[in-house]
C-alpha cells in the first residue's frame, strides 16, 4: 500500500474539531508577525492535511505545501 492510500485512510479522521481550532489559532498568531505579506510567497513544509497553510493562503501573494512521510 502506497503513502496516498495510508493518508487516504485516516484522512477523515485526521482533523478533529481540537485540530481545526488549534489550526486557527495558529494561523491567527502566524498572521500577527507578517510585515507585508501580499508581496511574498510562504512554503508550508511538512503541512499534514493543510490546516495552518490553507488558513493562511489569503495573507500571502502565493502559497506552497509539501509533505510526506
Amino acid at each position: 500500500m502506497g503513502n496516498t492510500n495510508k493518508f487516504e485512510m485516516i484522512a477523515d479522521v485526521y482533523d478533529t474539531p481540537e485540530r481545526v481550532h488549534i489550526a486557527k489559532v495558529s494561523s491567527d498568531a502566524i498572521r500577527d508577525y507578517l510585515v507585508d505579506a501580499k508581496n511574498k510567497h510562504a512554503i508550508d513544509f511538512g503541512c499534514g492535511t493543510g490546516l495552518v497553510g490553507v488558513a493562511c493562503r489569503f495573507y500571502f501573494y502565493g502559497s506552497g505545501f509539501a509533505s510526506y512521510r
